[in-house]
């Protein structure tokens, strides 16, 4: 699975000069220790490369940042990542600068994005909903324990691997938890407004149940086929198989007060998964 949604279909390769297009046009510079092999994607603040690292010999996506964007914002990125180390996030094996500007070279994973996978109106199963949300879970554990915040969750930001496997990626938001306790100068423009909790789009501080609010309207997504509303509406009325404990579970975490809310992601995931114990698949005949 790419380290970012494949959203941009053309594509990058490496001649012995540098980076070039797939036609052989070098539009880019080169990348020492580096051939570039595939654009994945590219957004507003960096484009995204599928590599091959020469030593040690390893397949890699290297994220480049856009000229004209912050560099220390970029900076501040890498160095978060480089504090994490866990099976459902995207680890951080260098950071480089070229003459265009900075980049990180991270782990590649063949696969998809999450939000490839989901269809609108198109429910998941409980058991699968509920082994995503535990292992996004498991790393929102980890990248708390660390004092950081992720602020940016979304299925973009999920990658599912070929072999099963889930990753979060895409840091740029993230925040020491030292930074997270002042309030936001940007506001709603911090985060996904679907994603991010009501604190974090109104600027005001925030704490690790903004990332607990952005993860239960991921689960209640993938249960519905749909985002929750401002009121919440019952995952039930689009989804009857979603059981009604697990419903309630869902009502307290996407609450508009973070006090109303799951105190942290371990009690919000421990409470999904009880809820969905009991859960059978209905079956055909």
């Amino acid at each position: 699975m790419p380290s970012a949604t494949k959203n941009d279909e053309s594509t990058s390769a490496v001649n012995g000069a540098g980076i070039g297009a797939a036609n052989g046009a070098t539009d880019l510079i080169p990348i020492p220790g580096f051939r570039l092999l595939e654009k994945l994607g590219e957004g507003a603040a960096a484009a995204v490369y599928r590599a091959m690292q020469q030593s040690p010999l390893r397949e890699v996506a290297i994220k480049v940042l856009t000229p004209g964007q912050s560099v220390c914002a970029f900076r501040r990125e890498s160095r978060l990542m480089a504090a994490l180390a866990h099976a459902h996030v995207v680890a951080i094996h260098g950071f480089g600068e070229t003459p265009r500007g900075p980049y990180l070279v991270m782990d590649y994973i063949g696969g998809t994005s999450l939000r490839s996978l989901m269809e609108p109106g198109r429910p998941w199963p409980v058991d699968q909903t509920v082994r995503v949300v535990s292992a996004i879970g498991s790393a929102l554990s980890h990248i708390h324990a660390q004092d950081i915040l992720h602020l940016d969750l979304k299925p973009e930001n999920v990658l599912y691997g070929a072999n099963g496997q889930i990753k979060i990626t895409d840091f740029g938001l993230a925040q020491s938890r030292i930074e997270a306790d002042a309030p936001a100068e940007l506001g709603l423009a911090q985060g996904t407004v679907h994603y991010g909790a009501p604190e974090q789009r109104y600027g005001l501080p925030v704490d690790p149940r903004a990332d607990l609010f952005a993860l239960a309207t991921l689960a209640y997504e993938l249960l519905t086929g749909r985002l929750p509303g401002r009121v919440y509406v019952s995952a039930r009325r689009a989804n009857p198989a979603v059981p009604p404990a697990l419903d309630d579970v869902l009502r307290q975490a996407l609450a508009r007060d973070r006090d109303e809310r799951q105190s942290t992601i371990e009690e919000f995931v421990a409470a999904v998964r009880r809820a969905a114990d009991d859960h059978q698949e209905p079956r055909c005949c």
